[in-house]
């Protein structure tokens, strides 16, 4: 859940998409690509649509055609007009001027492609064919700049372009979800000097990502949110099969966990960001030796352990586990809210007994129990959840102060 402010609400429609995909450092980092000052202005023109066909345009009979989304699937980044049909039929509900099929074009696909998780832009470039013709499915931008052709299509094909549109047009989440030219536009492309159209051809997918997170200034957290909503949240939401959203986290007995210690490995990176890197700040790793699959998770951040790891294990039984959770759901009962097995995501604030060199203290201790499923134990969520802590930690030290 997000608190959406009055104002952002009546001013910034960015706040809505922003907010219901991610939380408040996705709607920064949208904002923050949206003010990019060195960017390339474009203005993309969607293509002929046949509808009634009760209107003839001679001059296109001949001309090769783009309408197969199957085919355009198929493209390389950068090809030629030798890759698609001729046009036989002179006939078009509209048909749009001459001019819109010039070559060289950068094509852009104006729907998400479930099998990439992508948008699609491909360059064409004229051989002894000068137009190509394309359908209202795409939007088409003509320049003979190879810097521009090269730019748009290398920031189109990037994860930056899904995470930018997702988090800022509400359409790609309705009943019609492709982006209009409104929308593509509003992107802000970034020039590359030093990329050629035969360079931009042979760049893989991750290649393509590192070029654009490197020419955006995403920093490490920033790329972490694009990622994890990239490959973890959107899959979720248009319920793609075997979506990793939904795996388990832990399965079965297992002595340790990489994506436990990197979720507390981010959680610290937050804390520590903003209350010190030498604040004595740790964590533990709950686990079970139990065979069957536990439905939640849970970890324990501690607040003042010194000489501590940053996270350490503690394996346990399937009894001594539940009977851990039991004594957190006394706790949570006594803090006055509900019951943690009815709730999916519960922290529970406590104060733990530890004996350090011959002294007994007790270690302000946050426990977070959420479901054994990936979603919930990302990088984005953990710093979401460091975040969300950090404001009770902050109110907590107010309210000690004012007392």
């Amino acid at each position: 859940m997000n608190w959406v402010w009055p104002e952002e609400a009546a001013t910034d429609p960015v706040v809505w998409p922003a907010l219901m995909w991610g939380g408040r450092r996705d709607f920064e980092l949208a904002k923050r690509i949206m003010r990019t000052d060195v960017r390339i202005e474009y203005e993309p023109k969607t293509g002929f649509f046949w509808g009634k066909k009760d209107k003839a345009y001679p001059d296109f009979i001949g001309l090769k055609k783009l309408d197969d989304n199957a085919l355009f699937a198929k493209l390389p980044v950068v090809t030629n007009t030798e890759a698609f049909p001729d046009n036989h039929d002179e006939h078009f509900g509209r048909g749009r001027e001459l001019s819109t099929y010039r070559l060289p074009l950068v094509v852009l696909k104006a729907t998400w492609k479930r099998l990439t998780r992508r948008f699609k832009a491909v360059i064409v470039k004229p051989t002894k064919d000068s137009y190509l013709l394309y359908s209202k499915s795409f939007s088409g931008l003509h320049t003979t700049d190879e810097t521009i052709l090269a730019s748009v299509a290398l920031s189109y094909n990037s994860l930056l372009s899904v995470y930018y549109f997702f988090m800022t047009s509400g359409r790609l989440a309705s009943y019609r979800p492709s982006l209009r030219n409104e929308d593509i536009k509003t992107f802000p492309v970034v020039p590359v000097a030093d990329l050629s159209l035969n360079q931009l051809s042979t760049l893989s997918e991750d290649e393509i990502d590192e070029k654009t997170f490197h020419l955006y200034h995403l920093n490490s957290t920033e790329r972490a949110l694009v990622s994890d909503f990239v490959k973890v949240t959107l899959p979720d939401f248009k319920n793609i099969r075997n979506a990793l959203a939904h795996q388990p986290v832990v399965a079965f007995s297992q002595q340790k966990n990489n994506t436990l210690e990197v979720y507390c490995e981010w959680f610290l990176r937050v804390l520590k960001a903003g209350f010190g890197e030498d604040k004595p700040i740790s964590t533990t790793i709950f686990t079970s030796n139990s065979d069957t699959k536990l439905p939640y998770c849970m970890v324990a951040i501690h607040l003042d352990l010194p000489q501590q790891k940053p996270f350490r294990y503690e394996h346990s039984s399937k009894n001594e586990l539940m009977a851990k959770l039991a004594e957190l759901e006394h706790q949570y009962q006594n803090q006055k809210n509900g019951s943690i097995y009815y709730r999916k995501v519960s922290r529970v604030y406590m104060n733990i007994p530890v004996t350090h060199h011959g002294t007994k203290r007790n270690i302000p201790t946050v426990f977070l129990i959420k479901p054994n499923q990936i979603r919930y134990w990302t990088r984005s969520m953990a710093m979401r959840d460091a975040d969300e802590i950090a404001g009770d930690i902050m109110l907590w030290r107010e309210g000690s102060a004012t007392k």
